[in-house]
């Protein structure tokens, strides 16, 4: 290579590594409090999973654990089976003093047998609670989940409390753009735990999951009024960057350029904080931030490099959805959504226009070009 070229290489890649940089620091991460990371270094370990042969169990724990801390019971999504796609977020919650535990399940059953991939993936939360048992304080805990692991979310946690008598101390629920809720009857979601906080959080342009699945659950959990909150995360652009909130918002890779951003800091992280805050220590402020005022409110999402704040959070407390079910791959009246079954509350659309031959292959595609991945 001639040293003119070589020039032209170091050039160019100085150039793009600027841009990358600016995209990055667009909106700079939340510097102190809820939303910003701890000071605990992260530990990795791993032991066989008890239902999958050749797979593992993973603990995430703090480097410095002299003391059992609250363990957060990671449920994933769709094709996820390895914990690095989510790991800033990991990260951020080992930071902040959590165990981590992260249980995979197969990918090609889920969505055909989602109880199967909910009884895996407790078998294996169960083997990481024995294996790193040391580590971890059993009577606070939370339970987050994304897609179809944020569907699963409620059933692991009804588990653990009822079941295993765990989260005596705190439990606490983040669930973001579930997929459909199994596993769970309306007289379980009604007498469902009343100490448990949660939060439900669907993004705007999500077309993946309707946000009539959070708006369900939401509407069906017996938690009480002011301990739960839904949250719309909004989408928002400048000429600096986007923020676009869909169905990726959790998935963040340290590793890659603009995959982790304002929405994760403000919309994921801080609540996240906030919600386990007010969980396990009954702070009230952190309450405010996490489930705000038991009613309509929206949130600060940060402040673009000119000044102007980003699009606001919005929390209500009577979900209203601004899509149309066809947004969405899966749509509340899809055939494999057990709760259409028993909640009335959504106006019945025309079956034969969501089922029709179009929106099945669209469906296909988007499984198929999952399971490549």
């Amino acid at each position: 290579m001639s040293k003119n070229m070589t020039a032209k290489a170091a050039c160019a890649v100085a150039f793009w590594a600027a841009l990358v940089f600016a995209h990055q620091t667009a909106i700079p991460p939340i510097a102190s409090g809820f939303g910003a990371n701890g000071g605990c270094r992260m530990l990795h370990d791993s032991v066989m999973h008890p239902e999958w042969e050749g797979h593992f169990v993973h603990c995430f724990r703090p480097a410095s654990s002299g003391t059992a801390r609250p363990v957060v019971l990671f449920c994933h999504g769709i094709t996820a089976t390895d914990p690095c796609v989510y790991v800033a977020l990991i990260e951020h919650m080992v930071s902040k003093g959590f165990v981590v535990l992260y249980s995979p399940f197969r990918t090609p059953s889920a969505m055909v047998k989602p109880m199967v991939a909910y009884r895996v993936m407790w078998a294996g939360f169960e083997k990481g609670i024995l294996a790193w048992d040391g580590y971890i304080d059993k009577s606070r805990i939370g339970v987050v989940g994304h897609s179809h692991g944020g569907g699963a979310v409620a059933w692991i946690m009804r588990r653990a409390i009822v079941e295993k008598k765990w989260g005596t101390n705190g439990a606490f629920m983040f669930v973001m753009a579930p997929w459909y809720v199994n596993g769970l009857s309306q007289r379980q979601l009604k007498n469902f735990p009343k100490h448990v906080k949660m939060i439900v959080q669907v993004y705007e342009d999500d077309r993946v999951n309707d946000h009539r699945i959070g708006k369900d659950l939401y509407n069906a959990i017996g938690i009480p009024q002011g301990e739960k909150a839904f949250v719309v995360v909004r989408s928002d652009y400048s000429e600096e960057s986007a923020l676009v909130a869909d169905h990726d918002v959790p998935v963040g890779s340290i590793a890659e350029a603009g995959s982790v951003n304002a929405l994760d800091y403000y919309a994921v992280y801080r609540l996240f904080d906030a919600l386990a805050s007010y969980a396990f220590d009954a702070n009230t402020f952190a309450k405010r931030i996490a489930l705000g005022d038991n009613g309509e409110q929206q949130d600060d999402a940060g402040v673009w490099p000119c000044g102007r704040p980003v699009c606001p959070m919005c929390r209500y407390a009577d979900p209203r959805m601004a899509r149309t079910q066809q947004f969405c791959v899966n749509f509340w009246y899809h055939a494999m959504n057990p709760r259409t079954r028993v909640n009335k509350r959504f106006p019945r659309p025309v079956r034969l226009a969501l089922h029709s031959p179009v929106t099945l292959w669209n469906y296909c595609l988007l499984v198929h070009q999952n399971l490549e991945k």
